[in-house]
């Protein structure tokens, strides 16, 4: 930048010299009074004019320019920023899209043995249910086969009481 700005100071010095260079000339040209050389001198200050316009686009050219080196500078840093947080999300997401898979699979897994411990309940239920109408059937026969047999027995008891009475006595 301060290269630039040394040429710019030479050259605006030669134009400073060059102006006064060209008054010193114009002030010749009224003395003398010649026609021809007026008319050089204002094609002089012509492209002077546009010498200095031609130097003064160059320089907002060149700050154009460095400002979009700037421009793309900034972008490729952002870029690269926001690619590097695209890389981390990426990462991120991989990570919680298999701890999702495993949840799920976890879920799966304990849903699975749920089932299996419902059917386990179920079957149970079922041989329960059949073990109490075994034993309520087999309650009532047994009530229907020993009813007359409780009167033997208690037949039995009386004799044996009073064969106990009878001894004692």
């Amino acid at each position: 930048a301060a290269a630039p700005a040394a040429a710019a100071s030479k050259r605006a010095l030669s134009s400073a010299q060059l102006r006064g260079k060209i008054q010193a000339l114009e002030a010749l040209e009224r003395r003398a009074k010649q026609p021809k050389m007026g008319q050089m001198l204002r094609q002089l200050k012509s492209s002077l004019a546009q010498f200095a316009e031609a130097e003064e686009v160059a320089a907002i050219l060149k700050q154009m320019l460095q400002d979009i080196e700037d421009r793309l500078r900034i972008i490729d840093s952002v870029s690269a920023s926001a690619q590097k947080s695209t890389d981390t999300m990426q990462a991120s997401l991989i990570e919680w899209q298999t701890k999702l898979v495993d949840l799920s699979n976890a879920r799966d897994k304990a849903k699975a043995q749920e089932q299996a411990q419902q059917l386990q309940r179920e079957a149970l239920a079922g041989e329960k249910k059949s073990a109490g109408e075994t034993a309520t059937q087999e309650n009532a026969a047994y009530k229907l086969l020993i009813t007359p047999y409780m009167k033997e027995i208690y037949v039995i008891q009386l004799i044996k009481s009073k064969i106990i009475d009878h001894c004692k006595a």
